[in-house]
């Protein structure tokens, strides 16, 4: 169910206007064994995993082409991966300005290289604390 509610959220984004959404595609691993220390013996189990495929190069790509085609003068990035750093140094030298767009979490953090490298910083954490406890958010 979570799953479909993202799907809608990132489709309501895209088509807001001056937004759009890119996606990667999703790998599914699976590894069998042996959990060490299951009690009295060992257990056999397996461990499913599902990961993002192809996002990063796909942001930093597009992030990239866009900045020196002149399509956009600025540039907003949600992300707090340590890779984007070569994009946004590509993009600031093309002449974009971009925004970093993070949430301040124990769960997320922001690599101090891209924290340093962007031209402007935006903590959303106040606007997604009051979504999660219900709280109107204020309109322009």
């Amino acid at each position: 169910m979570q799953y479909r509610k993202k799907e809608e959220d990132l489709k309501s984004i895209d088509r807001l206007e001056r937004f759009t959404v890119r996606c990667g595609y999703c790998k599914k691993t699976s590894v069998s064994g042996f959990i060490k220390n299951a009690g009295y013996q060992n257990a056999p189990t397996e461990i499913t995993t599902v990961e993002q495929k192809m996002v990063d190069v796909l942001l930093a790509t597009e992030m990239t082409r866009i900045a020196w085609s002149k399509e956009a003068l600025h540039i907003g990035l949600v992300a707090g991966d340590g890779d984007y750093v070569a994009a946004v140094e590509a993009a600031k030298g093309a002449g974009a300005i971009v925004r970093l767009f993070y949430i301040k979490t124990v769960a997320t953090s922001v690599a101090p290289e891209l924290f340093d490298m962007v031209d402007e910083r935006v903590d959303l954490t106040s606007i997604f604390q009051d979504m999660e406890s219900g709280k109107p958010i204020p309109s322009k």
